[in-house]
C-alpha cells in the first residue's frame, strides 16, 4: 500500500519492493534478505544501482526466540523456501519437523477445503461461529491457551496483553540478535540508508504490564541506530490507528489500517522518500 502513494506522490519516480514473512522472526527476515533478496541484487543486469534504502519493518516479539530453537525460523520453509531448498534440506538432514513445514503449507494449497473438514478444532468454532450470526447460540470465545508458537494461540486481548509483559527479558535473544547484526552489515556492505520501523500494535493489548516491554525493545533499537549510524522509527502506539483498524487476529493491520498508517508515515517520518534530495530516481 505505501509503495502505491509513493509511487503517485512522486509521479512514479520512487519504486518500492516488499518482502513479507507472515509469523517471522528476525532470524527469518534475514534469511529472506541472504536467500532470495541479495542473488536478486547480484544478478546480472540488476537494477541494484538503483536501490538507496532498506526499510526493516519489526516488532518486539520478532526478537524474541528460545536459545534452542532452530537457526532458521519455523516459518521460511513453509513461506519462503524452493523446492530446491527442500530437497537440499532432505538430502542434509534427512526428514525432519522443520522441514516437513514446507510439505505441510503447500498440503494447505491443495487440499485446503478437505484439510479444513479433518481438523475438528476448527471446523468446531466454524460451526459456532455459524450458530451465532443465525442467532441460535452466542458464541463463548475459548480460554487463552498460550502463546503462538509456545504451544498454542493467544485468544483474546488479556491474552496478549500478558505476552507483551512477559517478553520483557526474551528482546533481542541470541539467535535474534546475532540476525539483526547480520542484517545491519548487509546494509552496511551495500552502503544503503538503512531504517527501522517498529511496528504498530493493537491499542488494546498493550497494558499497564506490557508497556515497559515495548519501551525497553524501543530504547534497545535507538541504541544499535545510534551505533550503527541508521534511523529508528518507533510507531508501536500511534494514535491515528484504532482497534478497527485491525484484523481480528488483533496482531495484523487490515486494508484500512494500512491506507492510515502508510500515509502517516510518508506524511511523518518516512516522508523523505519522497523528497527529490533522498528519493528521486528510484529506490
Amino acid at each position: 500500500v505505501m509503495g502505491e502513494f509513493l509511487s503517485e506522490r512522486t509521479g512514479g519516480q520512487v519504486n518500492t519492493v516488499s518482502f513479507a514473512l507472515y509469523g517471522g522472526t528476525i532470524r527469518g527476515m534475514q534469511w529472506v534478505l541472504e536467500n532470495r533478496i541479495d542473488p536478486i541484487l547480484d544478478a546480472k543486469g540488476s537494477s541494484a544501482d538503483n536501490l538507496r534504502h532498506l526499510i526493516f519493518g519489526v516488532t518486539y516479539w520478532d526478537s524474541c526466540s528460545a536459545d534452542d530453537a532452530d537457526p532458521v525460523s519455523v516459518n521460511v520453509p513453509s513461506q519462503a523456501w524452493h523446492f530446491s531448498d527442500y530437497v537440499g534440506d532432505v538430502l542434509a538432514n534427512g526428514f525432519t519437523p522443520h522441514n516437513r513445514n514446507y510439505l505441510r503449507e503447500r498440503g494447505k494449497t491443495f487440499f485446503g477445503p478437505v484439510r479444513f473438514l479433518l481438523e475438528p478444532p476448527k471446523l468446531k468454532y466454524f460451526l459456532e461461529r455459524l450458530l451465532d450470526k443465525l442467532g441460535v447460540r452466542d458464541y463463548v470465545p475459548p480460554p487463552v491457551i498460550g502463546w503462538p508458537g509456545r504451544g498454542g494461540m493467544v485468544y483474546g486481548l488479556e491474552g496478549w496483553q500478558q505476552m507483551l509483559a512477559d517478553t520483557y527479558d526474551c528482546l533481542f535473544s541470541s539467535l535474534e540478535l546475532t540476525a539483526m547484526k547480520k542484517i545491519e552489515r548487509f546494509a552496511i556492505d551495500r552502503d544503503l540508508e538503512f531504517t527501522v520501523v517498529l511496528f504498530p500494535q493493537h491499542p488494546g493489548t498493550i497494558g499497564d504490564d506490557g508497556r515497559p516491554t515495548l519501551k525497553r525493545f524501543a530504547n534497545m533499537m535507538y541504541e544499535r541506530g545510534d551505533q550503527y549510524g541508521y534511523r529508528v522509527i518507533d510507531v508501536q502506539e500511534l494514535d491515528e490507528l484504532k482497534a478497527e483498524h485491525y484484523r481480528s487476529d488483533l496482531d495484523h493491520l487490515n486494508d484500512a489500517g494500512n491506507v492510515v498508517f502508510s500515509k502517516w508515515l510518508l506524511d511523518n517520518d518516512l516522508g523523505f522518500l519522497a523528497t527529490e534530495s533522498h528519493g528521486f530516481g528510484g529506490d
